[in-house]
């Protein structure tokens, strides 16, 4: 992961990939995960994401990590309450207001940070990553997440060779190899997309899948 692009992205706003709405999917799905309210949700790569104000609102503890400091202090900035830092390793840590936001690598995480994860909310984290380091995002989140927690995944699938990526095209078969061998696969719905992409013409879908941890 060119962790320097991302870096570059946020310091220079250019963050078209930001939605200001809650994503539909999320809205119309989380529902369907059980979990009312109950647990912690990760979010990696987690940006400023709205979403995670509603998931908060929804009774949720939220820990989110992101490379961008300036991410993470702008999402502090929004949301009502104190937050106070520390350093955990190399990553430091803001907590406050039922949010645990980490700034720096995914790379650095471990058990002992992430804690008991009921589920993942992964809108924006896969889908930025070329090939060979989705497998390791992955082989750590295996590592990182006990039987039984859930991960909502939103990925999209459009002609690679119309636009380069980020975000990148992923089909229903690369998230089969990537997760069918430790968690149930469901896809839950496959539509126009709805995120922003930089190519504004692209014929691209969004799909919206329900991951369970065997």
């Amino acid at each position: 992961m060119d962790l320097e692009f991302w870096q570059r992205k946020w310091r220079d706003g250019q963050i078209g990939f930001h939605m200001a709405e809650k994503h539909p999917f999320l809205l119309k799905y989380w529902g369907q995960l059980g979990l009312d309210g109950r647990g912690r949700v990760f979010v990696p790569m987690c940006g400023k994401s709205n979403d995670m104000v509603w998931l908060r609102s929804q009774g949720h503890e939220l820990l989110g990590v992101e490379l961008s400091a300036v991410a993470i202090e702008s999402f502090c900035e929004l949301v009502e309450g104190k937050f106070v830092s520390d350093q955990v390793g190399v990553l430091n840590r803001h907590t406050g207001n039922g949010y645990v936001l980490l700034v720096g690598d995914y790379f650095a995480l471990d058990r002992n940070l992430l804690g008991a994860v009921a589920a993942v909310y992964d809108r924006g984290s896969l889908v930025a990553l070329p090939p060979k380091t989705r497998k390791d995002y992955v082989a750590l989140q295996r590592e990182l997440l006990s039987s039984g927690a859930q991960i909502l995944l939103i990925a999209f699938e459009y002609d690679q060779s119309e636009m380069a990526g980020p975000p990148f095209s992923i089909d229903a078969y690369e998230v089969n190899e990537l997760y069918a061998d430790w968690c149930e696969v469901e896809l839950l719905e496959s539509s126009e997309a709805v995120s922003a992409l930089p190519k504004e013409d692209l014929d691209a879908i969004e799909c919206c899948y329900r991951l369970k941890v065997l």
